[in-house]
C-alpha cells in the first residue's frame, strides 16, 4: 500500500510539474512566421499561406509578428499541403524563438474550399489551425 501511495505521489508530481513548465505566450508577444515544406506532399504557395496566417494574427490578436526570428519570442512554423479536390492539411508548430524548443502543436486539420473562405482550402486549413486549435488553447489572448 505504501509502495501504491508513493507511485502516485511521484506521478502527480510529474503532472503538476509539466503543467506548472508549459511557456505562456504573452498576449502582446513577438512571432517571427515561418513555411515548413512537408516531405512527399504537394505543398501549397510558402509566400501566399504564411501572408493568410499573418492576417488572421493581425485581424484576431495583439501577437506582433516581426520579420526578423532575432527579434522574435516565438517562432510560428507553419505546413500545408494538398490532399484532394481542393482540400488542405495544415498545421502550425510554436517554438521558442532562443531554444528551438516545441511550445505547442495543432496537429493537422482539414481545410476544404468553403464559399466563406473564398473558396480557399489552404485559408480555411490555416483559420482552424489558428482560430480552432491555437486560439482554443491560448484563450488569455486578446482576441479582436
Amino acid at each position: 500500500m505504501t509502495l501504491r501511495l508513493l507511485g502516485s505521489v511521484f506521478i502527480f508530481s510529474l503532472l503538476s510539474t509539466s503543467q506548472f513548465s508549459a511557456q505562456e505566450i504573452s498576449e502582446d508577444a513577438k512571432v517571427y512566421l515561418e513555411y515548413e515544406k512537408v516531405d512527399r506532399e504537394v505543398n501549397v504557395n510558402g509566400r501566399d499561406a504564411i501572408n493568410m496566417l499573418e492576417s488572421y494574427i493581425d485581424g484576431y490578436t495583439d501577437l506582433q509578428v516581426v520579420r526578423n526570428k532575432e527579434e522574435s519570442e516565438f517562432t510560428f512554423v507553419l505546413s500545408v499541403f494538398e490532399k484532394n479536390f481542393g482540400n488542405r492539411q495544415g498545421k502550425i508548430i510554436v517554438l521558442d524563438s532562443k531554444s528551438s524548443k516545441e511550445i505547442y502543436d495543432t496537429g493537422w486539420v482539414k481545410g476544404m474550399p468553403l464559399v466563406f473562405y473564398g473558396y480557399s482550402g489552404t485559408r480555411h486549413a490555416i483559420a482552424r489551425a489558428f482560430i480552432d486549435e491555437f486560439l482554443e488553447e491560448y484563450r488569455h489572448i486578446n482576441q479582436k
